[in-house]
């Protein structure tokens, strides 16, 4: 079998970031299989657009979510750490950090609730700000 570079490769083997058509494509791919419960097939289409834009928070979210589906919460918690921090610190990824934390009873699920509140509270995104609340409302 021989291999292609993608179409958008360069010569040089360096790769440009995915045309936004592209991006909304390979999640559209990604929800509806995940929303079929087809885990593997979702992560693969997550992981393509961590991969071509690991600021777009919803690849982080879809791939660890996926990861936990399948059992594999560590690589899940791992994944959504790494989220924070490529996704312009990403709230969601820090409150689904936390979630699956708890789920798996790691001490640090108290220190990620933490982080979490203090990137919720810093958004700007009212959603993101109502997740803070209610998850600091649960908390106390």
């Amino acid at each position: 079998m021989t291999m292609t570079s993608p179409p958008h490769a360069s010569a040089g083997g360096a790769s440009a970031a995915p045309s936004a058509h592209t991006v909304e494509l390979l999640y559209a791919v990604a929800y509806d299989l995940h929303s079929h419960e087809q885990w593997e097939g979702a992560a693969r289409f997550f992981r393509a657009l961590v991969l071509g834009v690991p600021n777009d928070e919803r690849g982080w979210l879809g791939l660890a979510d996926c990861h936990r589906r399948l059992g594999q919460e560590e690589l899940a918690a791992e994944l959504l750490g790494a989220g924070m921090i490529a996704a312009h610190p990403s709230a969601r990824c820090a409150f689904a950090r936390h979630g699956v934390l708890v789920a798996l009873g790691a001490d640090e699920a108290a220190e990620a609730l933490e982080q979490a509140l203090e990137l919720g509270e810093a958004s700007d995104d009212d959603d993101v700000r109502a997740l803070c609340r209610d998850a600091g409302r649960r908390a106390a």
